[in-house]
């Protein structure tokens, strides 16, 4: 994650529709559900992070500094 968040997601975060971003929501979630279910949820979100995805997704949702589609961690058990 170290390697992807410092040298890859830099030329490509820009294009990420969520805040948190993929890489940060993915280390929260291996942070609070652990390895397997916090890897299902990132598979998860990065099935959903596309523009087609994103025609489904409520716009009162989207964050107003970073105009991103609001996806915290703590709105999953």
């Amino acid at each position: 994650m170290y390697v992807y968040q410092n040298l890859i997601s830099q030329h490509f975060s820009a294009n990420c529709l969520y805040d948190p971003s993929c890489s940060d929501f993915s280390k929260q979630a291996v942070k609070r559900f652990g390895l397997v279910k916090g890897s299902l949820l990132t598979i998860d979100r990065l099935n959903r992070c596309n523009r087609i995805a994103a025609t489904g997704l409520d716009p009162q949702t989207i964050n107003e500094k970073s105009h991103r589609f609001n996806d915290p961690i703590s709105k999953y058990k």
